[in-house]
């Protein structure tokens, strides 16, 4: 598949690294310092590997969109963890099939919407911190539920989901709002999932197993 020439950039200053890890970085880089001035080379060494890291974690590569607006891009990196049809979700009477996308902490946790929408809803659910890749994390965990609407009024839901180290979950938006593809949604700190509910008018073209890139990666196409 062919991608598009411009990377798409939300902000001109985006920074190379999510402006939420800095905090993070800073106190890591800092505790390293100390310890190498106090002499303490091995506990210097180690936290600077803790840095590195959270650098990595917190990295927000620049993404080509590949093929057009009719093609889906994946809103997270990770592993497809599971692709189920017939599914339901509160927010919607629709039908769905959803697309369960594991985020392991070696995986960037920048977020971006599948294609272009209009955000109708979000809903942040709190609850348990299982493991992200349970099944059981789609309605039990902590989570962030956005009911977006495509530019054909169809209605797609998005959800954050908090695992069993991620404790924060952040998006940028607010309802109401309208977002490009490819355009920041928002991060889950150290470790998460992202469920995508796709309506009956797109195809899904991963299968179980995909390693996919967020805003890089078709995932399916609206017919």
């Amino acid at each position: 598949m062919t991608q598009t020439k411009d990377a798409y950039s939300p902000n001109p200053h985006q920074y190379i690294v999510a402006k939420e890890g800095f905090p993070f970085i800073s106190i890591a880089f800092a505790m390293a310092f100390f310890s190498l001035f106090f002499h303490v080379p091995l506990l210097s060494f180690f936290l600077f590997g803790i840095g590195i890291f959270i650098v990595s974690f917190f990295r927000n590569p620049t993404r080509h969109l590949p093929g057009n607006s009719n093609h889906l891009i994946s809103p997270a990196d990770g592993k497809v963890i599971g692709i189920f049809p017939g599914e339901k979700h509160p927010l919607s009477t629709e039908t769905f099939t959803r697309i369960s996308i594991f985020m392991s902490v070696f995986n960037a946790h920048v977020n971006r919407f599948p294609t272009d929408v209009k955000i109708k809803k979000i809903v942040y659910h709190t609850g348990k911190f299982l493991v992200a890749s349970d099944q059981r994390a789609a309605t039990e965990n902590e989570s962030n539920q956005m009911l977006v609407e495509d530019e054909q009024g169809q209605e797609i839901v998005l959800v954050q989901i908090a695992g069993l180290v991620a404790r924060r979950i952040i998006c940028y938006f607010k309802a109401g709002a309208s977002a490009k593809r490819g355009e920041h949604l928002g991060l889950i700190r150290f470790g998460s999932r992202v469920d995508l509910y796709l309506p009956q008018n797109y195809t899904v073209s991963t299968k179980a197993g995909d390693k996919l890139k967020a805003g890089l990666s078709i995932i399916g196409e609206r017919l």
